[in-house]
């Protein structure tokens, strides 16, 4: 009779857990859909146009990658969100189990190297952007 109380409350704990992160990422997606609705124009706004073709330049070329770089990013930091929050999922219903727990934690290290390495691809291509066009 005990162990069916204990497992009701684990049932119930989960359930909990899990309506949390629920609503924790329904208001981080509500939010990152804000931020999509910022994202630039993929074609600098001089080039936009039949009438302003000729006024394209080489820091138009420059402005389209910077636009392509900035989406890039931004779909890999919501990508990133994603497997935080199922890596997050994965470590709460693990239960305790060590081999669900080692995989939820090594989907966090790897979102983790992830981010940094798309950060610094970031900045990369403005350091390579700024050598090519010398600025």
């Amino acid at each position: 009779m005990i162990s069916v109380i204990i497992m009701f409350m684990r049932m119930a704990f989960i359930k909990k857990n899990l309506l949390i992160c629920f609503f924790v990422a329904s208001g981080i997606f509500v939010l990152a859909n804000n931020v999509l609705a910022e994202w630039p124009s993929l074609v600098p706004t001089e080039c936009q146009g039949a009438a302003m073709v000729s006024e394209c330049n080489l820091d138009s070329v420059k402005q389209l990658i910077i636009n392509i770089v900035q989406i890039l990013l931004g779909v890999s930091g919501i990508l990133a969100l994603a497997v935080f929050i199922l890596a997050g999922l994965k470590l709460i219903i693990s239960q305790g189990s060590p081999e669900k727990r080692k995989e939820a934690v090594k989907m966090i290290n790897f979102a983790v190297i992830g981010l940094i390495l798309v950060i610094f691809s970031g900045a990369i291509v403005k350091i390579v952007l700024n050598i090519i066009t010398g600025a």
